[in-house]
């Protein structure tokens, strides 16, 4: 069982990683990234380090014998500006502001590729723990059919697109892409309530109305 770091932001999911980790036994050093970890991850063995300081995380990681990372938790987007990285962090810091342009998931993937090239495997919070993540098939007792499956793949390419390209938002200018794009968010409204603000979030930004306004069949 690999030795974990655990990289953590706010809120209560490093919490939950680390009783874990405790749980099953497996090694753990938690690095506690400096104004955002929970005061509860104290209790835990490891330090404390600013989101630029990379040098001095990477070094605690390996002093501690950490073969793999997981990292966890809400971290807000920093101001650059504001940052004061060691060497190690200075010599990241162009490439994470040229990533953080093209958006959280790029700068995530960019710090990823950091600590993979120094040596250590990255996990997500799934693999850390079980129970994260939701099981195949309905949430509910409701099952949607053929028409309604054809409405969730274009909500899918929907989530795809909207995250830097703006093709989608060129092709709902048809009349099919907003009509499938008001029954998914209608769908799902009637549905899966518990959802309802994710994609009628979406449906509003690809077809430019209000969500009470989508209409089947209606552009």
């Amino acid at each position: 069982m690999r030795k974990l770091g655990l990289i953590a932001g706010g809120g209560d999911l490093p919490i939950r990683l680390a009783s874990q980790c405790q749980t099953i036994g497996r090694p753990l050093f938690v690095i506690r990234l400096k104004g955002m970890a929970d005061p509860a991850l104290k209790d835990f063995d490891g330090i404390e380090a600013g989101i630029a300081e990379l040098g001095k995380g990477f070094a605690a990681l390996k002093a501690a014998g950490c073969e793999a990372v997981c990292l966890a938790g809400v971290v807000k987007r920093p101001d650059f500006a504001a940052l004061k990285p060691d060497w190690r962090g200075l010599k990241v810091l162009p490439g994470a502001i040229a990533a953080a342009r093209r958006g959280d998931d790029a700068l995530l993937r960019f710090l990823i590729g950091e600590f993979e090239a120094e040596g250590f495997h990255v996990e997500g919070a799934h693999e850390v723990a079980g129970g994260l993540t939701l099981a195949r098939g309905p949430l509910g007792k409701l099952t949607p059919g053929p028409d309604h499956m054809s409405d969730i793949h274009k909500a899918f390419h929907v989530a795809g697109e909207i995250g830097g390209e703006q093709r989608f938002h060129h092709e709902v200018d048809d009349a099919r892409g907003r009509r499938e794009a008001g029954l998914a968010g209608n769908w799902l409204r009637a549905n899966l309530p518990a959802i309802d603000a994710v994609l009628c979030s979406t449906a509003v930004l690809a077809i430019g109305h209000s969500p009470s306004s989508a209409q089947p069949g209606r552009a």
